[in-house]
């Protein structure tokens, strides 16, 4: 089955939007960004974090934005910070009262930051 291509931001963004949700719910799904632990809500360490940094003016106003990433078992390891590819199943299940933009990871592989990264920084 396919995967089909996502930014990190319309996988997180989806949260909000039930009707966005209920399309992506269940969908296979390809995205990437970098990798970090996941230090809360992570019980079984079966879980890592996905984000990217979202700008709307300057460096100093950048956030977060992040997913949550579930393995089926011990996640592999990879440089934290460091940018990785990962497809699977998205889910939005309910977690401490909140909906959670949460992969079900099935291959998850290293790689550089895309081209956009590399904008304005010479």
């Amino acid at each position: 089955m396919r995967n089909f291509e996502f930014n990190l931001m319309e996988l997180f963004f989806a949260t909000g939007d039930r009707e966005y949700q209920s399309l992506l719910d269940g969908l296979k799904v390809r995205s990437e960004g970098r990798w970090i632990d996941e230090k809360t809500g992570n019980p079984n360490g079966t879980r890592k974090r996905l984000y990217r940094l979202f700008l709307t003016c300057c460096a100093a106003d950048s956030r977060a934005i992040p997913i949550i990433l579930e393995f089926s078992g011990p996640a592999p390891e990879f440089p934290e910070n460091g940018w990785v590819k990962v497809s699977g199943t998205m889910r939005f299940p309910l977690e401490a009262g909140a909906l959670q933009p949460v992969l079900m990871v099935e291959h998850v592989t290293a790689t550089g930051p895309p081209p956009e990264e590399n904008f304005m920084r010479k």
